[in-house]
């Protein structure tokens, strides 16, 4: 009886512990919910700006958000630059916002799940995956994610994770994200650290990335207490704009993948009051395999189906059986004149030897 109560109180304790936890995630952060492509229902392009801060005006940018699940703004600063909101753009400056807007694409990110995926205008990598931008936009491009206006309680700690991964050129030097978290009137004052520390309410992180590593996803977590004031106007100002800052590095000369972006409200920090980034070298988004395109399908390999089983013949490479949803069911090496793969169900395959793919029915 004694051994049932002490599991009993153990499964309370873990119940207790899944229920600190809220995910508070605004839907247009969620790319694994998404459907591949671009996702432009989830950009804000009237709030565009060049130069100065993204607080164009608070009041303006929450109209701008209100109570949509998020929105995403693209924000170029460049000393270069004159200030300029999209109603003040010229046509062109107009224009190299939309094609950065129409180069992010939600892609298949394997067993990751559908990722935010952009790749800059002077990078050199090839991912079948990407669409690439036709043009730069200013010195230092951001990609912000401002959180609705409301649905964040005072005092209250909220843990952020947001995991990346980045594919410089070869020539190109190692390189930092600028991470910079304001809110709507571009200030951190409603903002507090969860270890108590005192200052200047300032919450920015740089966070690494070098070519070496280029297959390595890197996670950032932190938490922040939100603390404004009792039903002021301060408190009904968008509580959240969480600046990504690509630079001219990231914008131009890098392919940049993002996961999820998530928002939890939790009972107590775990972090210290500290942005914490910890590499994840066994992640891995390579794509789940598509059903193989038109132009790869020709007669140049032998192949029968009878009876749960396919035989190549002669094959010059391993052959690969996928389903008529692109999914992988077997493999196997060519060895021997006839290769014979069994499957478990009738229906549709791909056969796939090298370059060469057959369409089959079983």
């Amino acid at each position: 009886m004694k051994r049932k109560s002490l599991l009993f109180g153990a499964a309370l304790l873990m119940a207790a512990g899944v229920m600190a936890q809220t995910d508070v995630t605004p839907a247009n952060f969620k790319f694994s919910a998404m459907e591949k492509g671009n996702p432009s229902e989830i950009f804000a392009k009237d709030a565009s700006k060049f130069g100065g801060n993204l607080n164009q005006s608070g009041t303006y940018l929450n109209s701008v958000v209100g109570d949509k699940p998020g929105v995403l703004v693209v924000h170029s600063w460049s000393g270069s630059i004159s200030e300029k909101n999209w109603a003040d753009m010229t046509a062109e400056e107009k224009q190299n916002f939309e094609d950065f807007y129409n180069t992010f694409q939600i892609v298949d990110g394997g067993a990751l799940g559908n990722i935010l995926a952009y790749q800059g205008v002077n990078s050199t990598v090839t991912d079948n995956r990407i669409t690439k931008n036709v043009s730069s936009l200013g010195d230092a491009p951001s990609l912000c994610f401002l959180t609705p206006t409301t649905g964040f309680v005072q005092g209250k700690v909220y843990r952020f994770t947001a995991s990346f991964r980045t594919v410089l050129n070869d020539d190109a030097t190692d390189y930092e994200l600028n991470l910079n978290i304001k809110d709507s009137q571009g200030n951190e004052q409603h903002f507090a650290k969860t270890d108590g520390a005192t200052g200047d309410g300032t919450f920015s992180q740089k966070i690494k990335f070098a070519k070496d590593f280029n297959n390595y996803w890197f996670q950032t977590q932190f938490e922040l207490i939100y603390n404004a004031g009792n039903e002021t106007d301060d408190y009904k100002f968008l509580p959240y704009n969480l600046q990504f800052g690509l630079g001219g590095v990231m914008g131009m000369n890098a392919l940049f993948f993002m996961r999820d972006l998530t928002i939890e409200q939790v009972d107590a920090p775990i972090l210290d009051g500290k942005i914490k980034t910890t590499p994840q070298p066994t992640w891995n988004d390579t794509p789940n395999p598509d059903a193989i395109s038109a132009q790869e399908l020709n007669n140049n390999i032998i192949v029968f189906a009878n009876d749960g089983i396919i035989s190549v013949v002669d094959a010059s490479a391993p052959v690969e059986v996928y389903n008529a949803a692109g999914v992988l069911v077997n493999r196997a090496e060519a060895e021997g004149t006839v290769v014979n793969i069994p499957v478990a169900q009738k229906g549709l395959y791909l056969v796939k030897v090298g370059a060469t793919t057959r369409k089959v029915v079983l």
